[in-house]
């Protein structure tokens, strides 16, 4: 449920640019947008949609493209994908219970949203990831920190979807 909340998420947040998105009808043409587009917003879109289908189908394939979407976002040195990669494989590891890799790949993509001049939504996204780890692993001093600290930076945005997004985490938490 968590990772299905950080798609939806990434939906929301996530920007087009002028490029024509390449259409994308069936998981094969995905992965052919992928395998052989140039273009780096189609191929960011792809992955995205085929998370999507593989966050409700298969973990294992969804990890798989999650590395490989880690990759790409690295090569393209694109630091949002960066991010953003990091969080979805990040929470697809807590989903299946590997929680020391999923800190390692959140903390890396914290490290890199707080290195560059990043939107802060995709910080925010990273600490409520963080907090839902620990929150797996039963440390509640560290998830309410998370937690909290994903609602300051909300807050000082004024960004509603955000706050109302951290208030969530801390009342499940």
């Amino acid at each position: 449920m968590r990772t299905a909340l950080v798609v939806v998420f990434a939906l929301f947040i996530r920007s087009y640019s002028s490029s024509q998105v390449l259409p994308a009808d069936s998981l094969e043409s995905l992965n052919r947008i992928i395998q052989f587009s140039s273009n780096i917003d189609s191929i960011n879109q792809a992955y995205l949609d085929l998370l999507t289908y593989y966050d409700y189908q298969s973990k294992d394939s969804a990890i798989r493209i999650s590395r490989s979407y880690v990759e790409f976002a690295d090569q393209t040195n694109n630091a949002e994908w960066q991010v953003f990669s990091r969080r979805l494989l990040s929470s697809f590891y807590e989903d299946i219970g590997y929680y020391n890799l999923a800190l390692d790949v959140a903390l890396d993509g914290l490290a890199i949203s707080e290195n560059v001049e990043l939107a802060p939504k995709y910080q925010v996204m990273i600490l409520q990831g963080l907090g839902w780890i620990y929150d797996d692993l039963r440390d509640d001093d560290k998830t309410f920190d998370y937690f909290n600290q994903s609602l300051r930076l909300a807050e000082n945005l004024g960004d509603t979807i955000l706050i109302a997004s951290s208030y969530y985490c801390l009342g499940a938490a």
